[in-house]
């Protein structure tokens, strides 16, 4: 696995086939955190199955530098993270974002650090993971806290609730009105878990969150340390003594890479646990943290728990739906639980592994907490249905995506995937999310040459996608100075003439069909040609060299009409296509299109030749024919 090689002193490896584990154990069990613990070393763990290759990176998601309210440099956290064996952190300042290169220093193969946010506000603190530009915070008219989470999405982050249920004036007040955020923290070590006085903010925390979950929307659950100073050791939940120190708690996340779109892919899909020391290793048939069983029948549901614990105190607890169904006393090291359940219906699972440590002055230490795994029994929740009429139009150096919503009516948001190609296209890591209708690609339009191709899918409540590939693009061709024949692959929302053309310097434009010639001329003040169609080729008088960038829809397929005789047409399509295959279809007899050499030259194509869009060519049938194009 790229970017992860620190070499793991265990692994766990699951089959889909069959629920087995094998752990293998190293000599030593120390992490090397400083002496303040002892647990495993090399949290890890990778399946072998073609469905599931991830390996872990184990991270910290909330703490301050001297770019705000903390007293360590980027520098000296991120040397203290990797010490504690850490994959990632994500600085977090207070409404400050520290340059991307702070961050960039510390990345090596095995460690990465990303820049985030803890916008601090009035109705309370939302991390934003991932981000590249600060998120304002100011709240008021016209501005509330979904448009704080808003802002944090379209940036491809994750919107995070820091310390939600905290004391004071730091926890979250708009449950039940603003809640667009991905997650929410759930574990702070520096006070131990559900010893918070005068109120248990984390066990608070996880109530609100199993409320979610009850009412069928999914929220990732997180747990990270908030330190304000690296020098902070684990103080095991001293309440006299409340400070966080990197790493307690952490999250152990299965990531498909070590990188950016990496992290935050897994954790919002929810495949990580939050530990400040065991090892929690829990699966339903097969099925890792964040997946979803599904069953046409009731059915025997075969749970695995496994890992570490660090005291002889240790119980496991299997809850469902909010309620535990099972639990277990374990000794201090390794464990093993095999359990049946009934799936008789719809359910969320998770694990915990809870540590008493009988003193009133510490809360509970060696704690874990998994996100969970659900069964779905038939009738199967569908995802939601797609967006439609997805659009991209050049808005100057921007391109402006818009989509009518999907008639859905638990779309909980809008992933956006962006390539740079058509036939490559990956839905592992969307570009932004939104719950708007429309997004803005920032310096992708006029001045930029790259062609880009969008994909806009809606997400439920529950975290299903819909699977549409309809796509919109931004593309561009050089055009010399001189006389071209011309197409475009895509449909403009707008098809006027000018607003075709309007990055290409020209004076005059041709097309034909059976009527004969249609033409503009920029010295005549009147002109029969004042929109362009996607299906038709046109010659185009280029004044001087110029980049023809255009945006708008993909066409999943385009009809085209041709009569008797000879056709100028384009080729509405990104998918290149011999002249044979078209000579197989239609009583074509001849096709010639641009030779290659000055840019007014025809030639005549033969049966191996290719069609490629943004070139117009001509076609000679023997009788009127109907050619469809697909792509």
């Amino acid at each position: 696995m790229r970017g992860l090689r620190r070499p793991s002193r265990f692994s766990v490896v699951l089959t889909s086939s069959v629920l087995s584990i094998l752990v293998i154990i190293s000599l030593a069990p120390s992490l090397g955190f400083e002496g303040e613990r002892t647990s495993p070393s090399g949290e890890s763990y990778a399946s072998l199955t073609s469905e599931t290759n991830y390996s872990v990176a184990i991270g910290d998601g909330h703490m301050h530098s001297i770019y705000s309210t903390g007293e360590t440099t980027v520098h000296e956290n991120s040397d203290v993270a990797k010490s504690r064996s850490l994959n990632w952190i994500v600085v977090t300042d207070h409404n400050v974002v520290p340059p991307q290169s702070v961050c960039d220093a510390e990345n090596t193969a095995d460690f990465l650090c990303l820049i985030g946010d803890e916008v601090t506000t009035s109705g309370g603190d939302i991390l934003g993971w991932g981000l590249s530009q600060l998120v304002p915070w100011n709240l008021g008219p016209g501005r509330n806290m979904n448009d704080i989470f808003e802002d944090i999405r379209t940036q491809g982050g994750l919107a995070v609730l820091a310390h939600p249920m905290a004391p004071g004036g730091k926890h979250y007040q708009h449950f039940g009105v603003y809640e667009n955020f991905d997650g929410l923290e759930i574990y702070h070590g520096y006070s131990g878990f559900n010893a918070d006085p005068p109120t248990r903010m984390d066990s608070d925390a996880v109530s609100q969150w199993e409320s979610y979950l009850n009412a069928g929307i999914r929220k990732i659950a997180v747990g990270d340390s908030d330190c304000h100073n690296a020098s902070n050791q684990w103080n095991e939940g001293d309440l006299f003594n409340r400070q966080g120190a990197i790493g307690f708690p952490r999250n152990v996340v299965l990531v498909e890479e070590l990188s950016r779109e990496g992290i935050l892919e897994a954790v919002s899909k929810g495949r990580l646990y939050i530990t400040d020391g065991p090892v929690l290793n829990f699966t339903i048939d097969g099925h890792i943290l964040g997946e979803t069983i599904r069953s046409s029948a009731p059915a025997t549901l075969n749970v695995s728990i496994s890992g570490y614990a660090n005291k002889s105190t240790s119980r496991v607890d299997l809850i469902r739906n909010g309620s535990v169904i099972g639990s277990w006393f374990v000794g201090a090291g390794w464990f093993s639980i095999q359990e049946a359940t009934a799936g008789d219906s719809d359910y969320w699972y998770r694990a915990e592994i809870r540590t008493n440590t009988s003193s009133l002055l510490k809360g509970e230490t060696y704690v874990a907490f998994s996100n969970p795994v659900f069964f779905d029994l038939e009738p199967y929740d569908l995802p939601p249905a797609p967006p439609e009429n997805l659009m991209a139009e050049l808005n100057g150096n921007d391109v402006s995506l818009s989509w009518n919503p999907s008639p859905s009516a638990d779309v909980d948001r809008y992933n956006i995937y962006v390539s740079d190609s058509y036939g490559n296209f990956s839905f592992l890591y969307p570009v932004a999310k939104t719950v708007s209708t429309n997004w803005t690609h920032e310096g992708a339009g006029i001045g930029n040459d790259e062609d880009f191709f969008y994909v806009v899918r809606a997400v439920d409540k529950m975290g299903y996608e819909d699977n549409n590939t309809r796509k919109a693009a931004k593309t561009s061709r050089f055009l010399a100075g001189g006389k071209h024949l011309i197409s475009f692959p895509v449909v403009p929302a707008n098809d006027s003439l000018g607003s075709v053309l309007q990055t290409v310097g020209f004076d005059r434009v041709w097309t034909y069909d059976s009527s004969g010639w249609t033409t503009f001329s920029s010295f005549k003040v009147y002109s029969a040609l004042r929109s362009m169609t996607h299906t038709s080729g046109y010659w185009v008088n280029v004044t001087q060299d110029s980049h023809f960038v255009l945006a708008g829809a993909v066409p999943v397929q385009t009809t085209i009409q041709l009569r008797e005789g000879w056709n100028l047409v384009s080729y509405p399509s990104f998918i290149q296509a011999d002249v044979a295959d078209l000579m197989a279809g239609m009583p074509l007899q001849r096709v010639e299109g641009p030779a290659g050499g000055p840019p007014h030259f025809l030639r005549r194509y033969s049966a191996l030749d290719t069609l490629q869009s943004f070139q117009g060519y001509w076609f000679e049938v023997s009788a009127n024919a109907t050619w469809v194009v697909q792509g």
